[in-house]
């Protein structure tokens, strides 16, 4: 977005920076306020309200205004699971340097250059975190098709004694998975028999 596009759009009653930051340019209103003042604009309270230029020279009105926003190269302190991150990536997971200025099309909300060995490590747990969940969704989904499947015929009610901590264990396995315990035992008793016959 142009700065003139922008100063337009806060020109119009109802629009506010937020707004406009949110749904039009896509960055947080504090990094779009920056950029105004980087661009060299001051928010004036009194008649006229609203953004002036303040600086000398040539208002940057057809500028983007992507051009004045600092860049966030610093991130909160997050602990490296290796010395020498980048070492240990294959070749093509390296980080590649893009240049700004191809990237950032007219349109475009956001764009990325380099990946930090702290955003990677911080990548690389939440991908970890997505396929454990992945797999423990699609294990409790075979086991709840199983569960279905189990046949609704006659049922006969048999006493076992089992040790105390199995049962705590099976107790606490039903709670979470939301089954019967009947229904567990019984896929747990054909399986048994399955595997041993």
């Amino acid at each position: 977005m142009k700065i003139k596009e922008l100063l337009d759009e806060l020109s119009v009653t109802g629009n506010t920076i937020a707004k406009i930051a949110q749904d039009k340019v896509g960055i947080g209103e504090k990094r779009l306020k920056n950029a105004l003042h980087n661009a060299g604009y001051e928010y004036r309270n009194k008649n006229p309200k609203g953004w002036f230029y303040a600086k000398e020279g040539k208002e940057p009105l057809y500028q983007s205004v992507f051009e004045f926003i600092e860049s966030k190269n610093s991130l909160p302190n997050v602990k490296q699971s290796s010395p020498d991150l980048n070492d240990t990536l294959p070749r093509s997971s390296q980080p590649i340097t893009l240049d700004v200025k191809s990237v950032r099309n007219e349109g475009e909300k956001y764009f990325h250059t380099v990946f930090t060995p702290e955003e990677v490590t911080i990548l690389k747990e939440l991908i970890k975190a997505y396929v454990l969940d992945d797999q423990q969704d699609s294990q409790r989904d075979d086991l709840y098709q199983r569960v279905v499947t189990l046949e609704k015929g006659n049922k006969v009610r048999k006493t076992i004694v089992i040790n105390e901590e199995v049962g705590t264990l099976l107790d606490r396995f039903a709670d979470q998975q939301k089954f019967n315990k009947s229904d567990i035992i019984e896929l747990a008793i054909l399986d048994l028999i399955n595997k041993y016959k």
